[in-house]
């Protein structure tokens, strides 16, 4: 019982925090006041000073506009770091606003950075890359580490193949948009709810705009034309879960072989191999399929 009353209880601090009449909501209840305006502080510290809960304080969201807020974070993590550790920066931040404004009910909703795999020398973007996820219950909050290969399948791939936004509108709901440079595609936002029919209009305009300031995690080398991009197919998760597992010890033993002595390298190597591997596992499905359709029909 406890733990439903402080689920609850983060619920509505998640309500108030993104709700443009926070204010009005906090004054329309004087007994829980003073403790929501603690919860707000210590959850969202980045967000909110002690002025912003006084009566004539501005709202602290527009519904279909990014915060400025999140823009210093992000345009300040731009200017002080460089490589993964501005990537990983910029992404926590924009990935908290957005679920922070996409889903203050926490109904249950996930973002994904989804970026296209480096090819090797002289070859085209053959698979993308989910590198992590963050999310509202029943996904964990927190920045959670992905490897998923996604292809010409996904709708992931279909966003980066067309270069176009896509968002579902039955069952579990899910809403894509490319991550593009003056034509060239980086990757994509995925976001996935709970909620059938989540993405409206509005949603999906919103999660254009935090793709564009996704702009900032990238070098100009991780932007591909749409002539260098050929997506493949991949296996299901649940084919790729067991190699991928087996990825950080197969990069430490080709960095113990000597032939690598440089781990980014090694990293490389390793995802272009299990790229490999994937891309036969989903021909191979790909053609047994029909066969066994066959063999069931002429069983029956």
């Amino acid at each position: 019982m406890p733990e439903q009353r402080h689920y609850a209880w983060r619920v509505i601090v998640g309500q108030v925090a993104s709700n443009t009449s926070a204010r009005e909501q906090l004054l329309a209840l004087p007994e829980h006041r003073e403790a929501l305006i603690a919860s707000l502080m210590e959850e969202f510290p980045f967000m909110f000073k002690p002025e912003d809960f006084q009566p004539d304080a501005r709202p602290i969201f527009e519904p279909t506009t990014i915060p400025a807020i999140c823009y210093e974070a992000v345009l300040q993590a731009t200017a002080t770091l460089s490589g993964g550790m501005r990537y990983t920066t910029v992404f926590d931040h924009l990935l908290r606003f957005a679920l922070l404004q996409l889903d203050p009910e926490r109904l249950g909703l996930s973002a994904i950075v989804v970026q296209c795999t480096p090819p090797r020398s002289g070859e085209k973007v053959r698979s993308l890359r989910e590198q992590f996820r963050m999310g509202t219950p029943p996904w964990q909050p927190r920045r959670e580490e992905r490897n998923l290969f996604l292809g010409a399948e996904s709708l992931a791939g279909k966003s980066v193949e067309t270069r176009q936004p896509y968002r579902t509108k039955y069952e579990v709901s899910a809403a894509v948009c490319p991550i593009i440079r003056i034509g060239a595609v980086a990757g994509c936002l995925l976001f996935s709810s709970t909620q059938p029919g989540f993405f409206t209009h509005e949603r999906a305009k919103l999660i254009e705009k935090y793709a564009y300031l996704a702009l900032e995690a990238f070098d100009p080398q991780d932007f591909y034309a749409p002539e260098h991009i050929e997506l493949r197919w991949m296996p299901d998760a649940e084919e790729q879960e067991p190699m991928i597992r087996l990825m950080p010890k197969q990069i430490m033993d080709l960095l113990r072989t000597g032939q690598v002595t440089n781990r980014e390298r090694a990293e490389r190597e390793i995802i272009h191999q299990t790229e490999e591997n994937f891309i036969y596992l989903a021909s191979v499905a790909s053609t047994t399929e029909p066969l066994e359709q066959e063999i069931a029909l002429e069983r029956s």
